[in-house]
């Protein structure tokens, strides 16, 4: 069942990640379709948007990598320790004079680099349409509203890895950190006001482009990821971990 389990979720990410590039080659192609469009029935200089406009649809944009990016994260490192606690790979790694949390901290800085280069490479790109179509964005409101994003999908990778820890089956590991980052961001949309110190509301705080109030949900998340990877850490040392 354990081999049938790694088969399935195999199977699984290499769907998730054909869809999600199929996905961004027809947004791609759409984008530029849309440019030639412009092109022929308008003159490009006279092409003129506000700021607002700007931001509406890079909020669309942040929109999108919140339907699909929270799927494809939790999908991509569900089996980050899981997998190898499953296949032996970790007790080959313990044995040498590696400690647990040298281990974790490695899970965990892969995880966050793969994930902030793939998310900076996608915002570069869109930038790059949305500078050419709209026009330019105020500097400070993108770069908070990327820290922002940025931050909850280091979130998404903590809780993700960390379950990936505490789970010996990377299935159950991925559908209770789905389910906890589906719960977070259900709650903040339904008592948004009375959370605002939830993780989930750097989401909203990003795709608003709001300084004010957001000095409390990044220092909570930020202590959260902390608080998790201590604890993923205690869990591995005090039980039997790789049995």
């Amino acid at each position: 069942m354990d081999r049938d389990d790694e088969k399935l979720s195999d199977h699984l990410v290499a769907a998730a990640i054909c869809t999600f590039r199929y996905h961004a080659a027809v947004n791609e192609l759409l984008f530029i379709r849309f440019i030639r469009t412009i092109r022929r029935f308008t003159r490009w200089s006279n092409v003129c948007y506000s700021n607002t406009n700007c931001e509406m649809v890079f909020a669309e944009t942040l929109g999108q990598y919140s339907q699909i990016g929270t799927f494809i994260l939790v999908l991509a490192f569900m089996g980050t320790l899981s997998r190898e606690r499953m296949n032996g790979e970790s007790v080959w790694l313990l044995i040498k004079p590696v400690s647990y949390t040298s281990y974790l901290l490695a899970k965990y800085m892969t995880a966050f680099t793969v994930t902030t280069v793939s998310f900076l490479a996608g915002i570069a790109v869109t930038l790059v349409y949305i500078i050419q179509l709209f026009g330019t964005l105020s500097m400070s409101a993108l770069l908070f509203s990327i820290f922002a994003y940025w931050l909850w999908l280091m979130f998404v990778v903590s809780v993700t890895v960390t379950f990936s820890a505490l789970m010996k089956r990377q299935i159950v590991a991925g559908g209770l950190a789905l389910g906890i980052i589906f719960l977070l961001q259900i709650i903040s949309s339904l008592f948004h006001q009375q959370v605002l110190w939830l993780p989930a509301t750097l989401v909203d705080l990003a795709v608003q482009f709001e300084h004010e109030g957001s000095t409390v949900p990044i220092a909570l998340t930020i202590i959260t990821m902390g608080m998790l990877v201590y604890g993923a850490v205690q869990y591995m040392k005090r039980t039997d971990w790789l049995v």
